[in-house]
C-alpha cells in the first residue's frame, strides 16, 4: 500500500466562508446582514476564494521541500568537510640554528585526482637546523650500548628505548648532526636557545591501545619524573633540559615532545656510536622505579610538525567594499570557510579612528549578530558590537543591521578577511605524497612516513536529511549513546562510530551504569580493509566530544577488535566464459558485505559483534552476476574453519570483521544443462 499524501490544510471555499460568518457576531455584533447581497459578505467570499487558491498551491508542495525548509529554519545544514592530518619531518639546513615559522609559511602539496591538495602546519613551527645521526640504547645489561640508528631510519623494526624493562638510569642517547656546509659543527649560537620538537611513533598493538576516557574531564597527563632529558654541555657533563611538553608520557606512547635546547650544548663523541663522530648529544634517562610496561618505538624524528589539509588566505579583499547598508553579505573567493576555532576567521575593516586616521580594525566573529557580549565587550543601547558572522553555507561573511551588530562604514575596498579553506577525503593521502609547495628559509624538504588520516567530505544532502532528527536532539549535549555517534561523525571526522550503553571496556563482563563506550573506525586509506585507530586518534575524538558529555556519563573511546573472515565457496556459472567475471563479482560482494564501514545488510557497516549469518553469506554469493548455483560454502574465522551450514558468532560486542583473501572456485556448467 502506497503512502497517502496529507494536505497541509483541507478547508474548502465553503468551509472558509462558513467559518468567517461564525466569527462575525463575536467581533462585530452590529453587523447583522449576513446575506450574499451584503458587500461585506461579498468581500468575505473574495478573500475565502483567494485563501482557497493559496491553500491549493501550498498542498502541492512536496513534503521533502517543506522538510528541508524546516531544517534551514532551525539552522541545520550538512556536516562540513573535515581536514586530514599528517605528521611530517622538516629537513632543515644543518647548522642553520633555530627558526620560527608562522603556520601559513610552511606550505605543502600532494598530487590529487583533479588538482593538487594543499597542506599547512596547524600552528606556528619551531625548527632547529639538525637531524638525528645516531640513536643508541643503554639498557644497563649489555656490555655495550646498542645502536638502533638503522632501525629508526627504516621505521619497520621497533626498538625498546630503555631495554626490556624500564629501570632508573637506563637511557636512550640521541646524536644530533648539525654540520654546516663550511665550518665546525654548530647547533645553536652561544647564549641562544630554540625549541626542538620531536615526534615518537610507538608500536601500537591492538591490545596496547588503551581506551581514551573523558571521565569528569580528566585528560591523561605526562608522568612527572618518569623520564629526564639531558644535554651534553662539557666532557662527561650532562645538564638537564627544559621539557616544555610531552604527549609521549616518557616515550611510552605516540606523540610530540618539545625540548628547549641552548647554545651551551657541545659536539662530542659518545660510546656506542658506530661512526664515532662528533655530534650534539641528548639523552632520555629513566628515573622512575622499575616498570615492565615499556613500549617499543618504531621511530623518533626531529623537527616534526603536524600539518592539516587546508590553505590560508590572508587579508583577501571583500569586493566591492562596504556600501553602508544594513545586513551586507560579501562572498569569499575560495569557499568553503573552515570553522572550528575562535580565531579561524578574521575580518578587518578600514575605518576612521578617534584621531581621524583610517586604520584596519579587527572585528570579532559571533555565532549570532544579536549578541550583546563578545569577549570583554558589552553592547550598550545604541552602540552595537563590531561583529560579523559566517553564512550557513560558509561561502560569505555577514554583517549587522546597526541594531544587531554594526554596519561597516561606507568605503571602497575597506573590507578584508583572513580564513582557511579545505577539507575532504582527498586529503587522506598515502605516505610520501607530501612535498614542499614553498621554500621557507633554511627548509630543504619534508619526509612523510605515514599516510594522512581523518579527512572526510561534506555530508551529502540525503544523509543529512536522514540524520537531522538526531542532530537536532544533540545540538548542545549528548545524553544517549546514539547522541555520541552523531556528534563523532559530525565533529571528529570518524569513518564510523557505534556506541554501546552501560559498557566499560575495563570490565566488559558487567553492565556499568553511566558508562558509554564509543567504538570508532577512522576513515579508510586507499584499499585498507581494517582501518584501526591509533592512540592519538582516540584521544583526539575524546577531546572533541568532552564538551558535549553530561557530568554523570563516563565516555570511553576505543577501536574495534577485528576478526579475520574468509569464505571458501565453489560456484557454478551459467557459461564457461563467465568464470573470471563471476569470481571477481563474488569476491567484491563478500568484501563489501563484511566491510567495517560500508558493510552489512544495510550498507552502514558491519554491526558490532553481530553473528555471521550463513544464509546471508549464501544469498550474497548467489546474487553475484553470472552465478547460477553454489555447490559448497564454508566460513573461516581467524584461521579456523567453522561448522558447515551454521551461523558464526563473534563473541564480543566490539568485534568487527576484516576480509582476508576469499577463495572462489568456479565449476563449469554440466553438459546438457
Amino acid at each position: 500500500m502506497a503512502f497517502t499524501p496529507k494536505n497541509v490544510d483541507d478547508r474548502s471555499f465553503e468551509d472558509l466562508v462558513a467559518e468567517a460568518r461564525r466569527r462575525i457576531p463575536a467581533y462585530l455584533p452590529e453587523w447583522t446582514d449576513h446575506n450574499e447581497s451584503d458587500p461585506g459578505i461579498a468581500l468575505v467570499q473574495l478573500f475565502s476564494w483567494l485563501a482557497e487558491t493559496t491553500l491549493f498551491r501550498l498542498n502541492q508542495l512536496p513534503d521533502e521541500r517543506m522538510y528541508v525548509s524546516f531544517l534551514n529554519l532551525v539552522g541545520l545544514a550538512p556536516a562540513p568537510a573535515v581536514s586530514a592530518r599528517a605528521i611530517v619531518e622538516i629537513k632543515v639546513t644543518p647548522g642553520s640554528g633555530g627558526h620560527m615559522l608562522a603556520a601559513s609559511e610552511l606550505r605543502l602539496t600532494a598530487p590529487g585526482e583533479t588538482d593538487e591538495v594543499p597542506f599547512e602546519a596547524d600552528s606556528s613551527v619551531s625548527l632547529v637546523g639538525t637531524s638525528i645521526g645516531a640513536l643508541v640504547v643503554d639498557d644497563g645489561i649489555s656490555l655495550q650500548r646498542r645502536d638502533v640508528t638503522s632501525a629508526n631510519q627504516a621505521g619497520n623494526a621497533a626498538f625498546q628505548p630503555f631495554g626490556p624493562t624500564r629501570i632508573a638510569g637506563r637511557a636512550l642517547y640521541v646524536g644530533l648532526d648539525a654540520t654546516p656546509p663550511a665550518g665546525p659543527p654548530l647547533l645553536l649560537p652561544p647564549d641562544s636557545s630554540a625549541v626542538l620538537q620531536l615526534y615518537a611513533a610507538a608500536e601500537e598493538k591492538a591490545a596496547e591501545v588503551v581506551p581514551a576516557s573523558t571521565w569528569f574531564g580528566t585528560a591523561a597527563s605526562s608522568l612527572e619524573g618518569d623520564v629526564v632529558w639531558e644535554g651534553k654541555t662539557a666532557a662527561d657533563t650532562w645538564t638537564r633540559l627544559e621539557l616544555l611538553d610531552d604527549e609521549t608520557r616518557g616515550l611510552a606512547r605516540t606523540g610530540f615532545l618539545r625540548l628547549r635546547l641552548t647554545g651551551s650544548l657541545i659536539a662530542s663523541k659518545e660510546p656506542g656510536d658506530p661512526q664515532a663522530k662528533e655530534r650534539f648529544w641528548l639523552r632520555a634517562v629513566a628515573s622512575d622505579t622499575q616498570r615492565s610496561d615499556t613500549r617499543s618505538l618504531r621511530y623518533l624524528i626531529p623537527n616534526a610538525v603536524r600539518v592539516r589539509q587546508w590553505r590560508t588566505y590572508a587579508r583577501e579583499l571583500l569586493a566591492p567594499g562596504s556600501d553602508g547598508t544594513p545586513n551586507q553579505q560579501r562572498d569569499v573567493r575560495h569557499p568553503p570557510i573552515l570553522l572550528g576555532s575562535p580565531d579561524a576567521v578574521l575580518v578587518e575593516v578600514n575605518e576612521q579612528q578617534p584621531n581621524g586616521n583610517l586604520e584596519w580594525t579587527a572585528w570579532a566573529q559571533a555565532e549570532d549578530l544579536a549578541t550583546r557580549r563578545q569577549g570583554d565587550s558589552v553592547a550598550t543601547a545604541g552602540h552595537p558590537l563590531s561583529v560579523f558572522s559566517v553564512s550557513r553555507d560558509r561561502s560569505s561573511v555577514v554583517f549587522g543591521d546597526g541594531l544587531d551588530g554594526r554596519v561597516p562604514p561606507r568605503g571602497p575596498n575597506n573590507l578584508r578577511v583572513t580564513y582557511r579553506s579545505g577539507g575532504g577525503a582527498n586529503g587522506n593521502v598515502s605516505a610520501g605524497s607530501l612535498s614542499l609547495a614553498s621554500s621557507p628559509t633554511a627548509v630543504e624538504g619534508v619526509e612523510q612516513r605515514e599516510g594522512a588520516t581523518g579527512g572526510s567530505d561534506e555530508e551529502n544532502v540525503e544523509r543529512a536529511r536522514d540524520t537531522a532528527p538526531q542532530r537536532l536532539r544533540t545540538l548542545e549535549r549528548a545524553v544517549t549513546a546514539a547522541d555520541f555517534e552523531v556528534l563523532a561523525r559530525e565533529h571528529a571526522g570518524v569513518g564510523r562510530a557505534s556506541a554501546l550503553n552501560r559498557y566499560n571496556p575495563r570490565v566488559p563482563g558487567a553492565p556499568v551504569t553511566g558508562a558509554i563506550t564509543l567504538v570508532v573506525v577512522p576513515p579508510r586509506q586507499a584499499s585498507e580493509t581494517a582501518p584501526a585507530p591509533g592512540q592519538l586518534f582516540l584521544d583526539g575524538v575524546a577531546r572533541i566530544l568532552e564538551p558535549y558529555r553530561v557530568l554523570t556519563t563516563e565516555l570511553f573511546v576505543v577501536g574495534p577488535r577485528y576478526r579475520r573472515v574468509k569464505v571458501e565457496v565453489e560456484i557454478e556459472v551459467r557459461n564457461a566464459a563467465d568464470a573470471a567475471e563471476a569470481r571477481t563479482a563474488v569476491v567484491q560482494r563478500l568484501n563489501r558485505f563484511f566491510d567495517p564501514i560500508d558493510g552489512g545488510s544495510d550498507a552502514a557497516g558491519w554491526p558490532l559483534g553481530s553473528t555471521i549469518s550463513y544464509g546471508e553469506v549464501l544469498s550474497n554469493v548467489l546474487g553475484a552476476p553470472r552465478v547460477s548455483s553454489v555447490r559448497s560454502l564454508r566460513i573461516w574465522l581467524d584461521g579456523a574453519a567453522q561448522p558447515v551450514c551454521s551461523d558464526v558468532p563473534l563473541g564480543s560486542s566490539i568485534d568487527l570483521l576484516a576480509s582476508e583473501l576469499h577463495g572462489v572456485r568456479v565449476r563449469a556448467p554440466e553438459v546438457g544443462r
